[in-house]
């Protein structure tokens, strides 16, 4: 009899046991936990930048960590004509400098105004040398600085009442703070090589501010500290392999706009005379990526971009300058790609609709507003070519 109780409690408690590890090793499926995802997607789908590359080659910094104090020195209460405002100044402490020298602690002046509070992605401040802080700063915060470079950094303070450039909501150990991180690896490269590799890396990150980092990187013929075009250390040949592997490693994944911008950075570097300096396999991908573009109808902004692009080329060098740089298509080919595009629609804007069109992603855009439309654009410059 004992002897069978025994042999019960084994079997019962061999069996919980059981039990027991199979419920710790497959629990319900509504219990198991996974890990949440990072913020990094979703801030830099809302927040990308460009400007990086100019910001950073010009003497700024790129700094992660967390705001440890705020002193308000003046506030402004809010009005019906003047919304609330605050300044003052923040120590941040510096977990990881990303780009720029080290810095373990961090004084920063700073200037918020409630007019654009929770405003995200690209604002005037961008262009002009300081920014906005969107947000008041609070101890705890864990935040990615852009700083301007000294030049810049003055005129931000005077203007903006920061030396801020940009500001990103992330930790230290976020994803997009590791991205960051490589344009400091970019610039502080020690040879070519090395350089060219961290590039080629830029091209193919998910974050979109990085790609444009590598874009103003490759496209660009003025250097960002003497603002001077073609010269101090500017080389042709070595521009060019950047340009193609930018083509080659990042184009594909842009989206429509960041597509445009290739047109518009293409345009602005061949319409100088010394763009006949660059690599001939460049030339030949200036070619073919304006006739891919100027293909694109069903996807206007693209399309747009390079009439655009066109229309600068001709402004600044004339019909022969722009034909010459189709050497394979050449005049006829040119010709015939403006007539479909002139064919596509109307020419004419409505008036709503061209106040509307000079606004792109909410930012003031005046070389996208006007009266014509893609159609109109690509029939007046086929009427200039004609005339010429």
């Amino acid at each position: 009899m004992v002897g069978r109780v025994i042999a019960i409690a084994v079997l019962v408690g061999g069996a919980c046991v059981a039990c027991f590890t199979f419920f710790r090793d497959n629990p319900p499926a509504r219990e198991r936990k996974t890990p949440r995802p990072r913020a990094a997607a979703r801030i830099e789908v809302e927040d990308s930048y460009w400007g990086l590359y100019f910001r950073l080659a010009s003497g700024g910094s790129l700094f992660a960590g967390t705001v440890t104090s705020v002193d308000i020195t003046k506030v402004r209460q809010g009005a019906a004509d003047r919304p609330y405002a605050q300044g003052g100044t923040l120590r941040f402490r510096v977990q990881r400098t990303l780009a720029g020298p080290a810095r373990a602690e961090l004084e920063i002046p700073y200037y918020y105004e409630a007019e654009h509070a929770g405003r995200i992605g690209p604002n005037l401040a961008d262009w002009g040398g300081g920014a906005v802080w969107t947000f008041a700063p609070q101890p705890g915060q864990r935040l990615l600085l852009l700083l301007c470079g000294p030049r810049e950094a003055e005129d931000g303070i005077s203007r903006f009442g920061t030396p801020v450039g940009h500001i990103w909501r992330a930790a230290h150990d976020d994803p997009l703070a590791e991205a960051f991180a490589d344009s400091g690896r970019y610039l502080a490269a020690a040879d070519d090589e090395s350089q060219k590799g961290v590039f080629r890396r830029m091209c193919q990150s998910k974050v979109r501010s990085v790609r444009l980092f590598a874009l103003d990187a490759a496209f660009c013929y003025v250097n960002p500290k003497s603002r001077g075009a073609y010269g101090d250390g500017y080389d042709p040949i070595r521009q060019s392999s950047l340009a193609l592997d930018y083509l080659r490693f990042a184009a594909p994944r842009g989206d429509d706009e960041e597509k445009g911008n290739v047109s518009s950075a293409f345009s602005g570097w061949f319409r100088h005379d010394r763009s006949r300096d660059l690599s001939p396999a460049l030339r030949a991908a200036f070619e073919q990526w304006y006739l891919a573009e100027l293909g694109s109808l069903g996807k206007p902004l693209r399309c747009e971009q390079a009439l655009d692009g066109l229309k600068g080329l001709l402004d600044q060098g004339g019909a022969a300058k722009l034909v010459s740089l189709f050497p394979r298509s050449g005049h006829a080919g040119l010709v015939k790609a403006l007539e479909r595009i002139a064919r596509s629609g109307p020419h004419q804007r409505e008036a709503q609709d061209a106040e509307s069109s000079a606004y792109v992603n909410g930012v003031f855009c005046p070389w996208s507003s006007g009266r014509l439309t893609v159609a109109g654009k690509g029939q007046e410059l086929l009427r200039r070519l004609a005339a010429k």
